[in-house]
């Protein structure tokens, strides 16, 4: 966090586990603590670390994240779309990020996209959009303001992230809200 703090265009984001608190009071000091070090997000990894996405074991962390206005990512691999649509529920105010890591997100268009429509808080990122057409039906049929704009670098390369928006058939301002105005949106909520 040292390497960020000082540079205005960096941010960070965290990865949790259960043990980093273990009562609201020590959850809401931890985070306060990250929110003024420029960390922008807290990831959660349940598959790998372990640990479940209900109330009893996440619920205090989840509480905190919604009432500072502190943004969730969840790889779609590390959980499933019944969880994500109860996340989104539960806790209307909490922005709620899918990604799609390695995995493409065009499988499960029959899950995200009605939860788009259900859900304000549900916001996807693109970088595994790749799906002939995808995004630009995504912004016609739903709407592109919970499109965030990804790569899954340095895993993938960015420059194909990049041709699916900036060669889409979508307006320009649709185009640069996609690439950067929507996470500018939700950092600048964070309080």
């Amino acid at each position: 966090m040292g390497l960020i703090r000082d540079r205005p265009s960096l941010y960070g984001a965290i990865c949790w586990s259960p043990e980093l608190g273990r009562s609201i009071t020590e959850t809401g000091d931890y985070l306060e603590r990250m929110i003024a070090n420029r960390i922008v997000a807290v990831r959660l990894f349940p598959k790998k670390l372990n640990f479940s996405l209900k109330k009893w074991q996440v619920g205090d962390l989840l509480s905190v994240m919604e009432s500072r206005g502190l943004p969730l990512l969840l790889w779609h691999t590390e959980t499933n779309w019944d969880t994500i649509q109860s996340i989104c529920e539960e806790y209307p105010g909490l922005t709620v990020i899918v990604e799609g890591n390695d995995q493409k997100l065009l499988y499960h268009n029959r899950a995200f996209v009605p939860l788009l429509e259900r859900h304000a808080n549900l916001y996807i990122e693109t970088h595994s959009l790749i799906q002939h057409e995808g995004l630009e039906y995504i912004v016609n049929e739903r709407g592109a303001d919970r499109l965030l704009f990804g790569t899954y670098y340095p895993s993938n390369d960015p420059n194909s992230s990049m041709m699916m928006v900036t060669d889409a058939f979508i307006p320009e301002e649709t185009k640069l809200a996609i690439a950067g105005g929507h996470l500018r949106r939700l950092i600048a909520n964070i309080h």
